[in-house]
């Protein structure tokens, strides 16, 4: 037995197709038959149902491209012979259920799970965002100071926020990268670290971050991201 259902199911419908005396359904099983230990013996392994599956899709494409085109010139005879190939063998892929099927089945699947809802079944986490209008930039000579606000607006508090500043000169690396941990949330953990830069689902927290700027860089414009981690 191949490591394949398909091509066993295959192979004992194509024999019993020839001892039934159907002669039609028995050569166009062969001939898919040719075509998947032809395969197998260019992988030198047995193919998997899914490795059939691909066979038989790209017979079933060679089929339907010969009745388009045996249609189109009015052969109706040979576009029947295609016709009866492709549908024989479309008997040996997988059913695909229909929209509407999909829909009924998700939603058995949310009830059975006591889910209203897709969006129920994401997994909680984090998203700190900017307040973009809060964030203040004080330049000088050789300081930048940046300061303002960032928002939980996730569904899981996120843990050691802080803000990373990278200043760029006119290449493709940043000349500083500084950051400085946020003003949040005093959490304590299991292993009794204790920390004020979380930030509850909702909430605020500020920070402020002062670089100094040596004479040597010529600054032309800075770039900020924030980081943080969600712990229980």
């Amino acid at each position: 037995m191949s490591k394949s259902a398909i091509k066993d199911s295959i192979q004992k419908d194509q024999i019993s197709f020839l001892k039934e005396g159907n002669k039609d359904s028995s050569s166009i099983l062969r001939f898919a038959l040719s075509f998947i230990n032809k395969e197998e013996k260019e992988k030198k392994s047995d193919l998997s149902d899914s490795d059939v599956i691909k066979v038989l899709k790209s017979l079933i494409k060679r089929n339907k491209d010969s009745f388009d085109q045996f249609t189109a010139a009015n052969r109706v005879e040979l576009a029947e012979k295609e016709k009866k190939e492709m549908e024989l063998l479309e008997k040996y892929l997988p059913e695909v259920m229909n929209e509407d099927d999909t829909e009924q089945m998700v939603k058995k699947t949310l009830n059975d799970m006591s889910i209203s809802s897709i969006k129920e079944m994401e997994p909680l986490k984090a998203n700190i965002v900017f307040n973009e209008m809060s964030i203040e930039e004080k330049i000088s000579k050789n300081n930048l100071t940046f300061s303002g606000s960032l928002m939980n607006n996730g569904s899981r508090r996120g843990d050691f926020i802080r803000v990373v500043y990278f200043l760029w000169e006119k290449d493709t690396s940043p000349a500083l990268v500084d950051s400085v941990f946020i003003n949040g949330n005093t959490i304590i953990f299991d292993n009794g670290v204790v920390s004020d830069t979380s930030l509850n689902p909702g909430d605020n927290g500020n920070f402020s971050l002062s670089i100094d700027i040596p004479d040597s860089l010529n600054i032309t414009y800075w770039t900020k991201e924030v980081k943080y981690d969600m712990f229980e």
